[in-house]
């Protein structure tokens, strides 16, 4: 009687046991290619001069100048950021290698978003008049660059289960539920390559305007559970 109840137990403990959920791991990407409607600038203003208030006196003129640059090319106030400056003691590296104070700096960095491609060569061409001026950065963007986002992610799943349901078709099974999902960051390429001048009915400098793409590319990786066709 004791091993019959022990083989009942048994018997039921299997049968309750949790089978193994089976599943497939697949990935999707998208990319979107757009084209840019924005160029994002960012200028650094540096001046070193003996002290660093005449430094600074140096480098509050040359934001006075951008600004007036600015106003000329009609660039939309908005679209302007004049950063907190950074001001002190400034170092340089001698023939030995040796880092040796020489004056004092004081640096602004201004950050701009361009919308009229047209004035692009003008307003560039009038900062590179001043040395103290660099651009630092200079890359496409798109103002509807979150939106794109958007898409690129949700076309990135449904990729990612159409590929999961082509899998799973061939190996006898189709999917049941969505187990994991995982998305990647954002990622936007810039392509140098596609940039293009374009010249007015002329083909004089001045007319010529610049245009550019970027992609936004997202990439999800989705487990979904496999089942037999049949059920």
């Amino acid at each position: 009687m004791k091993y019959i109840f022990l083989f009942i137990l048994a018997s039921v403990a299997i049968a309750n046991a949790e089978i193994p959920i089976r599943y497939i791991n697949v990935t999707g990407t998208s990319e979107i290619k757009l084209q840019a409607d924005i160029i994002h600038i960012t200028l650094a203003i540096k001046t070193i001069d003996i002290s660093i208030e005449k430094s600074k006196k140096n480098n509050d003129k040359i934001v006075d100048i951008c600004r007036e640059i600015f106003q000329e090319n009609k660039i939309d106030p908005k679209s302007i950021s004049i950063k907190p400056m950074d001001f002190g003691k400034n170092f340089e590296t001698n023939a030995k290698g040796e880092s040796i104070q020489k004056g004092f700096y004081t640096e602004s960095t201004i950050e701009i978003s361009l919308k009229d491609f047209s004035r692009y060569y003008t307003l560039t061409s009038e900062l590179s008049k001043n040395n103290s001026i660099s651009i630092s950065s200079s890359q496409y963007g798109n103002s509807e660059i979150l939106q794109h986002q958007r898409e690129a992610t949700l076309s990135a799943v449904k990729i990612a289960k159409e590929k999961a349901e082509q899998m799973a078709q061939v190996a006898g099974m189709k999917l049941g539920d969505v187990l994991e999902i995982d998305e990647s960051q954002p990622y936007t390429s810039y392509a140098p390559q596609s940039n293009s001048l374009t010249f007015g009915m002329e083909a004089q400098p001045e007319h010529k305007e610049i245009s550019g793409e970027l992609s936004v590319k997202k990439s999800v990786r989705v487990k979904f559970e496999i089942i037999p066709a049949g059920k």
